[in-house]
């Protein structure tokens, strides 16, 4: 059976798609599954080890022409399967799938979807969380049999690790923590475990990718309130490196975005702190992870002593 997942929109989501990806091949061990996605969220294809080949395409070409390149290589492997990876309906995506054999994926009531997919299924909210959404393509019924996000990646035993890793930034306003608050994590960590090995992360300036306000302004100032503690500062990473430096860490504690469901699905204990955003449906898909919202709704209200409370937990 060949299976061709489509996926086009970022990394949190792809991640969160692993459970059912799981699920489905061991459904179906002789499966073949291969994956169409962008440039950015190919670093998650590369480590899903039930997909047997990546098929990428620059997220930022206007032109579209590197995209329908791909589309094509996939078509030519016709395949009997074809999933509009998304835990909603995607108009863009339908197209992309029009004409391939035995399609699904969520749909509303335009002609498009029809036209695009063999089984049009009815967008899942309430209170399922994304994975158990993107699991419904799949076939899964019972979502209690979903296995936790998982992704594989062997870091270089010979770079340093650290204690735990602190992400800085966020795209909404409300997710982003406050300088005061991270000074105060990075204090309680060190009385904790003196002498630990700490990592921040931010996002720098990059005018090819707009979705990430950075955070330039906010990293100085943050290297210079923590000068002299046990810190290594890190703000010009790829996701490429950002996924290493992760996978060297022993716990995270990170705004809820891409870069928390990536420290989750290595396995790595992680904090998510959730502003305006909702947890039901984006909090991390394993056991070891945990989150947290104020009533406020806005991460930089949450109690410092709050995170190091539940981090201690964890570890």
């Amino acid at each position: 059976m060949r299976v061709l997942l489509y996926h086009r929109l970022n990394i949190g989501d792809l991640v969160l798609a692993t459970p059912a990806i799981q699920w489905f091949k061991a459904q179906h061990p002789e499966a073949e599954i291969r994956l169409v996605t962008n440039n950015l969220a190919a670093h998650i294809g590369d480590m899903l080890p039930d997909v047997s080949q990546v098929l990428s395409y620059n997220k930022f070409d206007a032109t579209t022409k590197n995209e329908w390149r791909a589309i094509l290589q996939a078509r030519l492997w016709k395949p009997d399967i074809a999933i509009a990876l998304s835990p909603s309906a995607d108009k863009r995506l339908a197209y992309r799938l029009l004409c391939i054999n035995n399609a699904r994926g969520y749909a509303d009531t335009g002609l498009i979807y029809k036209l695009a997919y063999r089984q049009c299924l009815t967008e899942q909210k309430g209170s399922l969380h994304i994975a158990e959404r993107l699991g419904g393509l799949f076939g899964v019924t019972d979502f209690s049999t979903l296995p936790a996000a998982r992704l594989k990646y062997q870091p270089d035993p010979a770079k340093p690790r650290f204690a735990a890793c602190i992400h800085v930034s966020a795209r909404k306003e409300s997710n982003r923590p406050s300088l005061q608050q991270i000074i105060a994590i990075i204090d309680g960590i060190h009385g904790r475990l003196p002498g630990a090995e700490i990592a921040l992360t931010s996002v720098p300036e990059n005018r090819i990718n707009t979705a990430h306000t950075a955070d330039t302004l906010f990293a100085e100032e943050l290297k210079r309130a923590v000068g002299g503690k046990k810190i290594t500062f890190f703000d010009a990473l790829s996701i490429a490196e950002n996924i290493d430096l992760l996978a060297r860490c022993d716990s995270a504690i990170m705004p809820d975005g891409g870069l928390m469901h990536i420290a989750a699905a290595l396995g790595k204990p992680t904090i998510g702190l959730f502003g305006n955003s909702d947890p039901n449906a984006w909090r991390p898909f394993t056991p070891r992870s945990r989150y947290i919202q104020p009533e406020s709704r806005c991460v930089a209200d949450i109690a410092p002593d709050d995170i190091l409370r539940v981090w201690e937990t964890l570890i």
